[in-house]
């Protein structure tokens, strides 16, 4: 287990929760849009990109975890960095800078998916209400009926 092994699983799951950042940036403008065959593709997309990432995670938990029992100290990045030192430990730093600042864009955007698939939701329910409301009346009305 190595300090640069450990930099280059950082980098790698940088670039990987950017492209789920990407994803969700797409799947929040296909569900304003409405677009539902794009929104489906996404998610299925989205699974797979998130297997990758799950798995960089895991990487980088081994990782850690080794290399703090080598050095003595937690698995904690800033601990990690501190031991580690110098030029090395800076990038070691930087690069988890890096990854939490990302984690913390695509919590955001996972707030507002949420809060717009809850909105869609609602609106549906209030449609399919009034589209149940309006067809009640219809069918006493004789002949026709608005059944859907």
């Amino acid at each position: 287990m190595s300090v640069p092994e450990l930099i280059k699983t950082l980098e790698m799951q940088d670039e990987v929760l950017g492209q789920l950042g990407d994803l969700l940036v797409k799947q929040r403008e296909a569900l304003k849009d409405g677009r539902l065959q794009v929104l489906q593709d996404l998610f299925k997309e989205m699974q797979f990109v998130s297997v990758k990432a799950q798995a960089l995670e895991t990487k980088r938990s081994r990782l850690s975890s080794a290399l703090a029992a080598q050095m003595g100290c937690e698995p904690v990045l800033s601990q990690l960095s501190d031991v580690v030192g110098g030029e090395e430990g800076e990038r070691l730093r930087a690069a988890g800078d890096v990854v939490l600042k990302r984690v913390g864009f695509l919590r955001s955007e996972m707030r507002l998916m949420e809060l717009l698939m809850d909105e869609a939701k609602v609106l549906n329910e209030m449609l399919i209400n009034e589209w149940r409301r309006m067809r009640d009346p219809m069918e006493n009305a004789g002949g026709f009926s608005a059944r859907i």
